[in-house]
């Protein structure tokens, strides 16, 4: 019977190719859809991470707050950091990661590497494995200062072209030759701990990190690119190690900055987060949304097939009353009918999967700085066992929308009467649940994706007070093994500007911070000299074209000139933000302003505040 029903089911589907097609189409995009989804959605909210005791894995934040109660921080010093590292005993296991990028010459060609400035703990945490060589051992911890490097797979092969005997060779840095010791394997998960999307290049022993030396020994300069990540002792609580790390920290940290008067009345705590959370952070609603709006769109596609197998249910009448004259039961006809609706899906979900797997590698490529964890996105048993499951129940499903619209016991009428007049109908209400079924899933679907698009819109519409139009940001860098004098650098830019401005393309060339790199801060803050005020306030090196090249406006005085660049004049342009805390009542012109009180500046400029990070600067 099994054989009979198989056979049936294909010469009855080739006579009806083009509800074949239909379907299949139909099913194949919007469960293909479904599954690569449901599967991120998988990675995103339910599947561990790919660490060992991933559940005891925290990162440790620091939270400075002044004496109003504000929070100022959430990032450490590089003393205090290294303090806790070594003296904590919460943490069975800790690392150190510092991220930065730098450029390299590797083949006579440079390029820009993500890297990252570790201790050997970081490896064994997130379980590193290797495909060549080995990771770092307790011989290249924090001050033994030797140089060996770990590349990443993907820097293996598209710059070493896989070279399989990479190892003991060598990379320049800072005038210092690195050995390299390992290549990590294909298929390590990194963690996202500082930006989502983040792909190290690169992997330094923690001692070559390039934190500023006046930040060694500065409790009070604060760095978010240095990152604490511990593995919490067995034994120990959240809430009381937290107590307890937080306490001494703070009594260190209080210590580190006696003397300095920015930070009288400050207090500092530490905060423990899961690592999950950190890397997850705010993505969840966006998976949510996403969701909703893949189940949507097989709703709809459920709700038009189930329309035409309630049509082909009512054609097929007359042949399956035929079946019940030879002797077919009713089950024999509802096995017909379900051989035939998971033959249907059978197929549907062999291109669904396939077609998962193409979204896996859109998402990878679109939404991997967006979303986390899509580096590891395939096709899984989750991915599978759900597409088996959807199969057979959409097969069982649209079994049962046959056989209800089958009258079996006027079949062998149906015969007799040639079919006239003793069709089944599809009754008003069944029409008006699909109806209503179909505007409720649209009309949610909608709702999502306003909800998207305006969250997107808010971003995009986000005044910077900045124009990046046709603005290119060119990064440079020289062979590190050279030995190149400060003047000569100086020459040769010059000599970059006077060549660009030279192309016909080029209609100004700022030598500036990029406006997209944040500000730095000093420990001490900045002081208004007249009033010995303190303010939290960022600098960042601009010459005398920058204001001009981004459009932004000089509310008060005047930019910079080339006597200023020139000269290295001690003078100042602010903001407009700045510039009313510090003379709320009159123009903060020729103030005189200084950072850590050995840097001294006179105002003569403000210009219009910029945004970053949601705030005006």
């Amino acid at each position: 019977m099994f054989v009979f029903y198989v056979r049936y089911t294909f010469i009855n589907l080739q006579k009806n190719i083009n509800f074949l097609l239909t379907i299949v189409s139909t099913m194949a995009i919007t469960l293909g859809t479904l599954l690569c989804i449901c599967t991120l959605s998988y990675f995103l909210l339910f599947k561990p991470l790919p660490y060992p005791e991933q559940d005891r894995l925290y990162r440790v934040s620091p939270s400075l707050s002044d004496k109003s109660g504000k929070i100022k921080s959430q990032s450490f010093s590089y003393p205090s950091l290294i303090e806790f590292y070594k003296n904590q005993r919460e943490f069975s296991k800790g690392s150190l990661t510092y991220y930065d990028s730098l450029i390299l010459e590797i083949d006579e060609s440079q390029s820009n590497f993500k890297s990252a400035y570790v201790t050997p703990e970081w490896f064994t945490l997130f379980n590193a494995q290797t495909a060549l060589g080995r990771t770092f051992d307790d011989g290249e911890s924090i001050n033994k200062n030797q140089p060996v490097v770990i590349i990443s797979f993907r820097m293996w092969q598209y710059h070493f072209n896989s070279d399989p005997d990479i190892i003991d060779k060598k990379i320049h840095h800072r005038n210092i030759s690195f050995k390299i010791v390992g290549v990590l394997s294909e298929n390590f998960a990194e963690p996202e701990l500082l930006d989502v999307g983040l792909k190290t290049d690169i992997w330094f022993p923690w001692d070559y990190n390039p934190t500023p030396k006046r930040a060694l020994n500065n409790w009070g300069w604060m760095d978010s690119k240095q990152i604490y990540i511990g593995k919490l002792a067995t034994n120990k609580l959240l809430n009381h190690s937290e107590q307890i790390i937080s306490e001494s920290y703070n009594q260190k940290w209080q210590s580190g900055v006696k003397g300095n008067e920015n930070f009288i009345g400050w207090s500092a705590k530490l905060k423990l987060a899961t690592l999950d959370s950190i890397i997850l952070g705010d993505s969840t609603k966006t998976i949510y949304l996403f969701l909703i709006a893949s189940i949507g769109l097989v709703v709809i596609a459920f709700v038009n097939i189930v329309n035409l197998y309630i049509s082909k249910g009512i054609e097929q009448q007359r042949r399956l009353a035929i079946h019940s004259i030879v002797g077919a039961r009713k089950k024999h006809i509802s096995n017909i009918l379900f051989m035939e609706a998971i033959t249907i899906m059978s197929i549907s979900t062999i291109i669904a999967l396939y077609l998962s797997s193409v979204g896996f590698d859109l998402v990878q490529l679109y939404l991997s700085d967006f979303l986390p964890r899509t580096t590891e996105l395939s096709i899984n048993f989750f991915t599978i066992i759900l597409a088996i499951f959807i199969s057979f129940l959409f097969a069982y499903i649209f079994t049962l929308v046959g056989q209800r619209f089958i009258n079996y016991r006027d079949l062998s009428s149906v015969v007799k009467s040639s079919g006239k007049g003793v069709g089944s109908q599809v009754s008003k209400r069944v029409r008006q649940i699909l109806l209503v079924s179909q505007i409720a899933t649209a009309t949610t679907i909608i709702f999502v994706s306003v909800n998207l698009m305006q969250d997107s819109l808010e971003i995009i519409n986000q005044k910077l007070g900045y124009n990046m139009d046709n603005v290119l940001n060119i990064q440079l860098g020289y062979p590190p093994s050279s030995n190149i004098s400060d003047d000569a650098i100086k020459i040769t830019l010059k000599g970059l500007k006077t060549k660009l401005l030279e192309l016909n393309e080029v209609e100004l060339v700022s030598q500036s911070s990029s406006p997209l790199v944040g500000f730095r801060f000093f420990s001490n803050g900045l002081i208004e000299l007249k009033s010995s005020k303190r303010y939290q306030s960022g600098i960042k090196g601009v010459d005398d074209n920058y204001f001009n090249l981004l459009g932004i406006d000089i509310k008060e005085g005047r930019s910079f000139n080339e006597i200023d660049i020139k000269d290295r004049l001690s003078n100042i342009i602010i903001n407009d933000v700045l510039a009313q805390l510090i003379s709320p009542n009159e123009s903060a012109l020729g103030r005189k302003l200084s950072f850590d009180g050995e840097f001294f500046f006179e105002v003569i400029g403000i210009v219009k505040g910029v945004y970053e990070d949601q705030s005006k600067v």
